[in-house]
């Protein structure tokens, strides 16, 4: 009798993976077992955590994802677009309530110009002009945009809020 092998993100990615957005992290861990430091978790959600207190920036996990959806930023880059779905926001919504809509606030909404541009129906920040502060994320209606979640992940911060199990 054969056994199924155990499923991997770059398997699944091979045959378009398992979710309705083909942007989206396809959640069997690859990135979690390529870190040699502990500094990944997957969460109830089936999506990579990184703890940035034991991230050493090596880059494995961002090697390890068949997608090629984690990406490797200096420090003092604090502004993300956690969305890769270069849908069409109608499109997009329909399979995910976090995805980025195009809306243009953030774009707006950047105190520098150029800071923040639509490119494919997606907000990409240009880290070169953008002001690393929180305004432009502050109306993004997915909440797609994020400004400085690296700074409140850390394992003891990830693991302190699950809930306790009952031995």
């Amino acid at each position: 009798m054969l056994s199924s092998p155990i499923p991997t993100a770059a398997a699944a990615a091979a045959q378009d993976g398992e979710k309705a957005c083909v942007y989206s992290c396809i959640g069997y861990g690859d990135c979690v077992e390529a870190c040699k430091f502990d500094a990944m978790t997957m969460n109830d959600k089936g999506l990579p955590v990184v703890f940035y207190d034991a991230c050493v920036g090596c880059g494995a996990c961002a090697r390890a994802c068949p997608r090629n959806i984690i990406e490797m930023h200096p420090i003092e880059h604090k502004i993300f677009n956690y969305c890769r779905n270069r849908d069409k926001g109608a499109v997009a919504r329909k399979i995910c309530t976090v995805s980025c809509i195009a809306c243009g606030l953030c774009v707006k909404d950047c105190a520098a110009e150029d800071g923040i541009a639509m490119m494919d129906n997606l907000a990409v920040v240009n880290y070169d002009k953008c002001l690393q502060n929180d305004q432009p994320t502050k109306r993004c209606p997915t909440e797609c945009l994020r400004f400085g979640e690296e700074e409140k992940m850390t394992k003891e911060a990830y693991y302190s809020s699950l809930p306790e199990k009952a031995v």
